[in-house]
């Protein structure tokens, strides 16, 4: 009997030890970079429904951001692997304040390298879809309100294009499918580039490069 206590025991102790191994690898993330590049081109959409009339027939006068992207993701679970293909949706807008070279006192400045007059825009929200290209698997998700654009009106000299510009920007994994289906995470994305055309509405055409770095579980 005191045989079979101590092996009870120590079946016990090892099964105990297989489910902490267990917690700890389900627990366990994994961390990564991506790196991105494509265009920007502004579309008739109002993510956060500001700009919008409250009844029938609705219009809507803000625009945002559309991007199509490539790029890749290094070591990053099942996030790794061949190169990704995306496209995204942002809104931003103007930050109060002042001291912004196109809207002195009503727009709150940034420092763009040695330019302390360009001008700052805050992320109102957005979306994100890339796929994985040899698999089709799609992962998804949103970004978050915050962060913000810089752009520096005066980057060829008297309002003349291009604008050089730098974001930061804060996003949510919220899905995907395939063998993305049900994962989740965050990452951060810092962005340069510049914007080629624009008019006076604000509609406007550019490119940009990335590196995003975050986690998985």
């Amino acid at each position: 009997m005191r045989d079979i206590s101590a092996l009870r025991i120590l079946l016990s102790t090892v099964l105990l030890l297989l489910l902490g191994f267990h917690r700890a690898d389900a627990a366990a993330t994994n961390s990564f970079t991506a790196n991105f590049s494509g265009t920007i081109v502004s579309v008739a959409l109002d993510i956060d429904n500001d700009s919008c009339t409250s009844s029938s027939p609705f219009t809507c006068t803000d625009l945002s951001g559309y991007s199509n992207y490539s790029g890749n993701i290094e070591a990053g679970g099942r996030m790794s692997g061949p190169p990704l293909t995306g496209q995204s949706v942002t809104e931003d807008s103007a930050a109060p304040g002042t001291g912004c070279s196109i809207s002195p006192k009503t727009q709150k400045s940034c420092t763009l390298g040695a330019v302390t007059d360009a001008c700052e825009y805050t992320w109102e929200g957005g979306s994100f879809t890339n796929q994985k290209s040899a698999t089709g698997d799609l992962v998804f998700g949103s970004l978050t309100p915050g962060g913000t654009v810089c752009v520096d009106f005066n980057s060829a000299g008297g309002f003349a294009l291009p604008y050089n510009f730098s974001a930061t920007r804060n996003w949510v994994i919220a899905g995907g499918t395939g063998n993305l289906n049900g994962i989740t995470g965050t990452f951060t994305q810092t962005v340069s580039g510049q914007v080629l055309s624009i008019d006076q509405q604000g509609h406007h055409f550019a490119w940009f490069t990335s590196t995003s770095r975050g986690t998985t579980p």
